[in-house]
């Protein structure tokens, strides 16, 4: 599977609830088979408490902040293009085990999940290694025009 994009998102971004450059945004991290038709229409935070990993080990419930968001607008390709530093996370006093995908949501009101990242495969990060999810340099969500 691809990293997702919640529709819900693209609303919530077009309705001005979500201003991705200002708001608080977070990761979480979490684990488990999850269907991509599901996770597409998901909406809040709340809706992924069943799949997000358990406090501990450096990891707390809730997720981990997200820095150096912005949205901007690229006239030269035609796109806006969303961007992020690197998310990262020091497993610390023990393995973190079984880590499937992380999830961006804005935490300043709404609630609302931004986006997924698929790891591919489950994933163990053991203690005293980070977890690193690259946002690339280019923007992680490109949104073209058509």
């Amino acid at each position: 599977m691809s990293d997702i994009i919640p529709q819900n998102f693209i609303t919530q971004q077009a309705t001005k609830v979500i201003d991705f450059s200002n708001d608080t945004i977070k990761c979480i991290l979490c684990s488990g088979t999850y269907d991509e038709a599901v996770l597409r229409d998901v909406k809040e935070y709340y809706e992924l408490s069943a799949y997000e990993i358990t406090s501990g080990n450096g990891y707390t419930v809730g997720g981990i902040d997200v820095t150096g968001t912005s949205a901007l607008t690229d006239d030269t390709n035609n796109r806006t293009a969303y961007y992020a530093d690197n998310i990262e996370l020091l497993a610390s006093g023990g393995n973190i085990s079984n880590v499937r995908f992380g999830a961006m949501y804005d935490i300043t009101g709404s609630n609302t999940v931004v986006y997924f990242f698929d790891f591919e495969s489950d994933r163990d990060i053991l203690d005293g290694s980070n977890l690193i999810i690259n946002t690339d340099d280019t923007g992680f969500i490109k949104a073209y025009q058509g």
